[in-house]
């Protein structure tokens, strides 16, 4: 949906002139979104819920007292979160945004997918909100290990400000660079010349630049970069990873994509294992 067309739905909402059984409608759900595991649906979100989201808090807590400019914007800041993650247990994407709310917290914004609403099958904001205690939010090990970062200079300030170490580049998903080239699918007779050469891979020299940038090198850690010097003709290293990470979506073989997913989560568990919550204050 346009943006106009979204304005004009805020506007009739603040002034009491959206029909009751209207839902606030945002267009497709962006890529980013889709990327991450929802369904490419409209997304929505309820008049009641936004009412939720704005409303002054007087002893309730789930009101969220967002200011009008953030809900005006809220299109953009789906689309250009600071961090992003998921929550199976609530079947919900969850983005954070750089904003903060009245009590100097980042906001979070919650999209549960595949929701039924209004007789149609959508994705829907559940909830916007200054979250308090971020920093033990994301190191919840079911947070932490779905955690993407979207935008590496602000997440640092971000992490930063609530006390964490920023994870390394290799979590990071480039969204803000155009692709340019896209990487063909690898022939078979081009992938039995890797093969052959496979044995010149050493794992020994696997485990070495597995060292050099911070990691452990587990079995399948080794195991997956041999794979994906197999299937990538020649991707030998952490750094030549990191760049076919960055064009995921040029990516054509499905084998390709998930030998680097698996070796990109194993990374960031070892990352984020390495955050400590601090001991509770007696």
């Amino acid at each position: 949906m346009e943006k106009q067309k979204y304005l004009e739905q805020i506007d009739k909402f603040y002034k009491g002139k959206l029909k009751s059984f209207q839902i606030i409608e945002l267009g497709n759900t962006p890529d980013i979104i889709v990327n991450i595991g929802a369904k490419k649906l409209p997304l929505v979100m309820k008049q009641s819920n936004l009412r939720k989201c704005i409303r002054e808090p007087r002893g309730s807590r789930s009101a969220h007292q967002i200011d009008r400019e953030f809900i005006e914007n809220l299109p953009a800041q789906i689309e250009n979160p600071v961090l992003l993650t998921k929550d199976e247990n609530r079947n919900s994407i969850v983005l954070i945004s750089d904003y903060k709310d009245k009590n100097g917290f980042y906001t979070l914004i919650a999209v549960q997918r595949e929701q039924i609403v209004n007789g149609k099958l959508v994705n829907e904001i559940k909830s916007i909100y200054g979250k308090e205690h971020l920093k033990e939010y994301l190191l919840k090990p079911e947070i932490r290990n779905e955690l993407k970062i979207i935008d590496n200079k602000i997440a640092k300030e971000l992490f930063r400000v609530i006390g964490l170490q920023l994870p390394k580049a290799l979590t990071t998903l480039d969204y803000k660079t155009t692709i340019h080239k896209e990487t063909a699918h690898v022939k078979p007779e081009k992938q039995k010349q890797a093969k052959k050469s496979e044995a010149a891979f050493k794992k020994s020299d696997i485990a070495r630049d597995l060292r050099a940038h911070g990691f452990q090198p587990t079995k399948s850690l080794i195991e997956n970069m041999r794979k994906l010097y197999v299937r990538s003709e020649g991707c030998r290293s952490l750094k030549d990873i990191h760049g076919l990470y960055q064009r995921m979506d040029a990516l054509y073989d499905p084998e390709t994509k998930e030998l680097v997913e698996r070796i990109a989560d194993e990374c960031r568990a070892q990352e984020m294992e390495r955050l400590q919550i601090p001991p509770p204050e007696p």
